[in-house]
């Protein structure tokens, strides 16, 4: 059983939602599977937040001194600014713990796959924005699985990104099965790629501690 403040923890964590402007957004809690609820015949975009390994790296477009952000549709053509500071959100000294993976489907079909970090600043593009709270890893890995054998590298590659971007580690196992088993050559190379660089995440991280407790003797 796990202690009330880490519960509590992983709950507000997964209370968070994307900075999204210029959006028709909405929030659903999970239920079910995300085959089922992700279908639109007009364009729209899904998301849910997963829990990965704690970074100071910013998942973006671009990044400067007044902020980070992306258009979801394109850059804009309309002067609107996306990607200014928030001076609200809250500033995480050590780096997050937790991004955003999102889905752009039409006819009912994803046709993108992309992480972004919670701070980016995305420009929906006047779309639907769906958000869903509470997705667990289990139902977010089985159905990243499904969409890393889509047949379009956009999709393919984004979902096996987005595993490997996992903290649980079902999602290395996944991988490591795909880079085993998959009949596409380029898909367990892509698995093979990932793993790789979570092992060095990895090191580099358990360098960075071991130096840590080093320093403080």
């Amino acid at each position: 059983m796990k202690p009330l403040g880490l519960l509590l923890l992983a709950s507000l964590a997964f209370g968070q939602q994307p900075n999204v402007t210029n959006a028709q957004f909405t929030t659903k809690t999970f239920s079910g599977d995300l085959e089922t609820q992700m279908r639109s015949v007009s364009p729209a975009w899904f998301g849910y937040a997963i829990k990965t390994a704690r970074s100071d790296n910013q998942s973006c477009c671009w990044n400067s001194s007044n902020g980070s952000g992306c258009w979801l549709e394109g850059s804009s053509g309309s002067g609107r600014v996306v990607g200014s500071t928030n001076t609200t959100a809250p500033v995480q000294l050590e780096g997050s713990d937790t991004v955003a993976v999102l889905f752009r489907v039409s006819n009912s079909s994803v046709d993108k796959v992309q992480v972004y970090s919670m701070s980016c600043a995305l420009d929906a593009g006047g779309l639907p924005f769906v958000w869903f709270t509470g997705v667990p890893a289990e139902a977010s890995l089985q159905y990243l699985q499904k969409l890393s054998n889509n047949g379009a590298d956009r999709v393919s590659n984004g979902a096996l990104f987005a595993i490997a971007e996992h903290v649980d580690p079902a999602g290395v196992n996944l991988l490591i099965q795909i880079a085993k088993t998959n009949p596409s050559a380029h898909l367990r190379g892509q698995a093979l790629f990932w793993l790789a660089q979570k092992a060095g995440k990895q090191a580099r991280s358990e360098e960075r501690r071991v130096g840590k407790e080093c320093r403080s003797r």
